[in-house]
């Protein structure tokens, strides 16, 4: 697998010059379809949870909401410096644009309706919803494609 994609990835890259662009328009989708599912949950009264707390229903004391943003933060700028010197890198600019997606997701809902309308539920894991599930999953797999890419 390591070896595939790699080989893939060495074959696939994208214009630098659309980078920017390109990422903000896959941003503004995948955010515009994330606001549709929300809306359309709440607006018809389907089964859902209002999560004032952080990701997966996860509550968190109010004095440290600072340091979770601040920890934030730093991972926003962590992630962008290292976008900006893998331009390029199919796997990084999709995998970038669906992490910010779900982050920009989850603070539409919570300026919107004041907390994060979560609808998913598996097993006995708590409610969660499609930005949490991009949150975790895109930083998952740049962490991943920043290890394979290591000795670059």
């Amino acid at each position: 697998m390591h070896g595939v994609l790699k080989s893939f990835q060495k074959k696939v890259k994208i214009n630098p010059r659309l980078d920017t662009k390109s990422l903000s328009i896959l941003i503004l989708t995948i955010i515009t379809l994330n606001q549709l599912v929300s809306y359309k949950i709440h607006l018809n009264s389907g089964s859902y949870f209002c999560n004032k707390g952080i990701a997966f229903g996860l509550i968190m004391p109010k004095q440290l909401w600072l340091i979770w943003f601040l920890v934030l933060l730093g991972l926003i700028y962590f992630l962008f410096n290292n976008y900006q010197k893998n331009k390029g890198n199919l796997f990084i600019f999709l995998y970038t644009g669906i992490f910010f997606s779900g982050i920009v997701s989850n603070l539409l809902d919570r300026l919107i309706h004041s907390c994060i309308i979560d609808y998913f539920s598996i097993l006995s894991l708590p409610l969660f919803n499609l930005p949490d599930i991009e949150i975790f999953s895109g930083l998952l797999l740049i962490i991943f494609v920043f290890i394979v890419n290591k000795d670059k």
